[in-house]
Formats: structure tokens, sequence, C-alpha cells
């Protein structure tokens, strides 16, 4: 399925925002065949970018998605594959993203 190209430009000012407001943020890949970009965030958890829901087999800590319409939020998913449930954070907002970063302490000893 091929991203139209509102997508890819929205994907990309999401991008660019984050750039701007995040610090130590890091492009990793750019998908393809859709709109989805693929990050590392200063904590090392990884952040999708993209408008449609991510594939199941990848786990990421964070996801910036412009259809979420409410407050960001923490969300408990199981995942199939290694049998373990992991806490993801879902947000339409690249500024509520930062408070949640912000918020956080990044001891990825107190984290897991």
């Amino acid at each position: 399925m091929k991203s139209s190209k509102q997508s890819l430009e929205l994907s990309e000012r999401l991008l660019q925002e984050c750039f701007n407001k995040i610090p130590n943020f890091m492009l990793r890949n750019r998908s393809v065949t859709t709109s989805s970009i693929y990050c590392r965030m200063p904590d090392g958890y990884s952040l999708r970018i993209g408008d449609h829901r991510g594939k199941e087999k990848y786990s990421y800590k964070y996801n910036l998605d412009p259809n979420i319409k409410r407050k960001g939020y923490w969300s408990k998913e199981y995942n199939k594959i290694d049998r373990r449930d992991y806490w993801r954070y879902y947000t339409g907002n690249v500024d509520d993203l930062v408070i949640t970063l912000n918020s956080r302490k990044w001891n990825k000893e107190e984290v897991k």
C-alpha cells in the first residue's frame, strides 16, 4: 500500500518538528512503501511517525500519528511474537510528546 503525497508531507513536517523540539533526536530510517519514519529518542527507545498502525512484530515505545486527536496516552499491549506486555505511548502532537519525555526519568534501570 503506497502512501499519498499528503501523508508523506505530513510525516516529514512532524519529523522536522521533532528535530526542532527534542534534543539528541536521531533519524533512523524511512519506509519505502508507507509514510512511516523511524527515529531514535534521547532515552534510547524508538519512535515511529506515521498515519497508520505499525507492524505488530516491531515494538515502538513512542508512536506519533497525526490521526490521534485526543491527548497522548500510554497503552499496555501484548506482543504475540515474544509473548510479553509492553507499554507504548500514542500521540498526535509533538508538544505532547515533549511534555511526556520531560516528565519521565531516563535512567534505563528505572524504566525497565
